[in-house]
């Protein structure tokens, strides 16, 4: 069962934009409506004058991601050849647009899984923040005692900080994300970790 946006293009160009948790399911509907003359009537007409339309898959997602998506991909097909009755009151700027393409295979995974991506990387970050303290305890315990010269406590150092550099921004990013509203954080990120 695939789900997504679809939209079914008829030889004269016009076309309607629908969504779908599973949409063979959901093409074999229109179809039927057609044969029986109960779509809705701008596509019934479309039909009785073009015979079938074309099928296509616009935007593969998960079910959590559907609703928003149908209504943010109607505003960037709408037009005078859209055979759609309503229209959402949204419009697709060029960065949400662009957002979506770039996240087109999170669109794939559930919010939950997104959530839990962002709470995992959170957590390795932390860990990692961590452990670095402990191995620059260790480090300064065992110069302490003779066991590291200077010179090699210095190069140590030095890895080190450029690893708490790293772990800081990767914080900073995360710490930026949590201060985003839903849709940027679920879209918006990159797992670091």
């Amino acid at each position: 069962m695939a789900s997504g946006i679809y939209r079914l293009t008829f030889s004269s160009g016009k076309y309607y934009v629908g969504k779908s948790l599973d949409l063979e399911t959901r093409w074999r509907q229109h179809f039927n409506k057609f044969a029986l003359g109960k779509a809705a009537r701008p596509m019934q007409l479309e039909y009785d004058r073009c015979g079938l339309p074309q099928t296509e898959v616009i935007f593969s997602c998960r079910r959590d991601h559907i609703d928003i998506l149908e209504e943010l991909l109607i505003a960037q097909f709408k037009g005078p050849d859209m055979l759609n009755t309503t229209y959402p009151d949204c419009e697709l700027t060029d960065e949400v647009a662009i957002l979506i393409n770039q996240s087109h295979e999170l669109l794939k995974q559930s919010t939950f899984e997104h959530i839990k991506q962002l709470h995992d990387a959170d957590s390795k970050i932390t860990a990692a923040a961590d452990r670095e303290q402990q191995a620059l305890d260790q480090l300064q315990d065992l110069r302490a005692r003779g066991y590291i010269i200077d010179e090699d406590y210095l190069e140590v150092l030095e890895l080190a900080n450029e690893f708490k550099a790293r772990a800081s921004k990767r914080k900073q990013e995360l710490e930026r994300l949590s201060g985003l509203g839903w849709w940027d954080r679920l879209f918006n990120y990159k797992v670091y970790v």
